[in-house]
């Protein structure tokens, strides 16, 4: 009896100091780390700072304010930013923020902060693996009290072994099972949005609460009503109704991720610019602008989504801008591209939207370990909504192509012929277009010497010859046709990917459109 008391207060003990490297722990990681950078050039001054510089997992994202005086320019990771300001960077695209300034006299310095990943830091695993020891003796010990009489009756090695591994494993379900509890608590009490879909959510409750998109039969996916930023039809942007109102100009922004905007906010997005500019500045107030965007569309959705999607809106108008994806769908596999086969035509550019999701598993502990090594992908990306077409395996060729090569077999006749039925459909219908020229940056001087927002030689000839197809087909149509680069003035810091823009670059994309719209007397003006 003595022994089992002994044991039960050495697994009090370790439980206790368990607890306490926890708590520990707990108040480190939650704990704000701030970092502060200030310097004086001149009579320049110079503050660069974040509230807290160590975050969690690689995953987490991080806020970073700046603020200067009696200097020339200012750039945040490369982009043009004002003098003063904060944003949000998340550490998998900014590991290291960088401020370069450029002072009065032309003098250039950086200013880098440096974020610590917590997870990343030997100290962190040490600490974890202590309390992990702790725990798993604590429970050995517990066990021990129930399992003693057994073992105080069996004196055989054999017995002896057998004992010890049932401890073993007993011990190690406690351990295991408290860790997981465990994690499943702060992820879910503290931890981000992003940090509860990869850990916590069921697939079910992502792609209800938190995916952007959601699968529709004919169009593949269309956005997520249930998403914050979307309305209850499935568009980016305030609620609107089904019928058009009485009186009003219905506008509707056909394009992919460029006009839905992604990287922006919805008020930030060109469509809703284009309202407010067209209210506030030419006092057209009669008019609606329904963002109809949808990340990653080609023209084969556009195509489907305007027959079974936005007529039922009764537009006015369409705006059409893009051409980026229908040149993507051109580095394909020629054998499903442009051969006969039950692919002939249609792209396997993203592969079927799963109507049925496999659950994910259940342990926190598992999908943390899994995702941060590689070994499962983070269940909120596109991919896990997407599932391959079998048939599109069978009509590939399987042979290797250089990008040159697949621009000469891959045609973009699938894009000329979706393009000219969208704009058909819409003729018949009675509704204007404007087919907008796309735009991107093409010299290095545009976007302030970083190669990283200039497009491929390749993607930049597929891109050109899309734009320049459009046109025709437009012109072919008598369809009206704005040659956007003609007025656009791309500037450093206006874009953030290759074709995505800057809110300040999107700003004048809807600027540029409102006069285009009013100047050729596309819109009625108020009664």
């Amino acid at each position: 009896m003595q022994k089992f008391h002994r044991a039960f207060r050495i697994a009090i003990g370790l439980f206790i100091l368990s607890i306490f490297l926890i708590g520990g722990i707990v108040v480190y990681i939650n704990t704000p780390n701030p970092q502060v950078i200030e310097d004086f050039v001149g009579d320049a001054s110079i503050l660069f700072e974040t509230p807290n510089h160590s975050i969690f997992s690689g995953t987490d994202c991080y806020t970073v304010h700046w603020d200067s005086d009696g200097i020339k320019s200012i750039y945040l990771d490369d982009k043009g930013k004002a003098g003063q300001g904060e944003e949000t960077l998340c550490y998998e695209s900014h590991k290291h923020p960088k401020l370069h300034v450029i002072f009065q006299n032309d003098i250039e310095k950086d200013y880098q902060l440096d974020i610590v990943v917590i997870q990343r830091q030997p100290i962190f695993w040490i600490a974890l693996g202590i309390v992990a020891l702790l725990l798993f003796f604590s429970a050995y010990f517990l066990i021990i009290l129930f399992l003693g009489a057994t073992l105080e009756s069996r004196k055989s090695t054999i017995y002896a072994i057998l004992n010890l591994i049932i401890l073993t494993i007993l011990t190690l379900i406690v351990v295991l099972g408290a860790l997981d509890v465990g994690m499943r608590f702060y992820f879910t009490k503290y931890g981000a949005e992003e940090q509860r879909i990869s850990y916590v959510y069921s697939a079910n409750e992502i792609q209800e609460q938190t995916s952007r998109l959601s699968g529709v039969p004919y169009v593949l996916f269309v956005p997520n009503p249930k998403y914050k930023e979307h309305n209850r039809l499935g568009y980016r942007g305030l609620e609107i109704s089904l019928e058009k109102p009485l009186d009003t100009f219905r506008i509707v922004a056909l394009g992919a991720s460029t006009t839905y905007g992604f990287g922006v906010n919805a008020k930030q997005a060109y469509p809703a610019r284009l309202q407010d500019i067209l209210w506030r500045d030419y006092g057209y107030t009669h008019v609606e602008v329904i963002n109809g965007g949808v990340p990653g569309y080609t023209s084969f959705e556009i195509l489907s989504n305007f027959e079974y999607r936005i007529l039922e809106l009764d537009p006015d108008l369409v705006i059409y801008y893009g051409a980026r994806n229908d040149a993507d769908t051109r580095f394909e596999d020629p054998g499903c591209y442009n051969n006969p086969s039950p692919m002939y035509g249609l792209t396997t550019y993203y592969g079927l939207w799963r109507t049925d999701f496999q659950n994910l598993p259940f342990s926190t502990l598992y999908r943390y370990f899994a995702i941060n090594t590689g070994q499962m992908s983070i269940p909120n990306s596109i991919e896990f909504a997407l599932t391959d077409i079998p048939i599109a395996k069978e009509c590939a060729s399987g042979e290797h192509y250089t990008d040159e090569e697949l621009l000469e077999l891959n045609q973009p006749t699938f894009a000329e012929r979706n393009f000219r039925n969208f704009l058909a459909m819409a003729q018949f219908n009675d509704i204007e277009v404007v087919v907008s020229e796309f735009i991107h940056p093409t010299e290095l001087s545009q976007v302030n010497g970083d190669n990283r927002l200039l497009m491929p030689a390749a993607e930049k000839q597929a891109v050109a010859e899309i734009v320049q197809l459009y046109r025709t087909i437009a012109e072919d149509m008598n369809v009206h046709y704005y040659a956007l680069s003609q007025d656009f003035v791309i500037e450093p810091g206006m874009f953030w990917t290759t074709v995505h823009l800057l809110p300040t670059g999107i700003k004048q994309q809807a600027q540029l459109y409102a006069r285009y719209l009013v100047e050729n007397d596309l819109i009625p003006p108020p009664k």
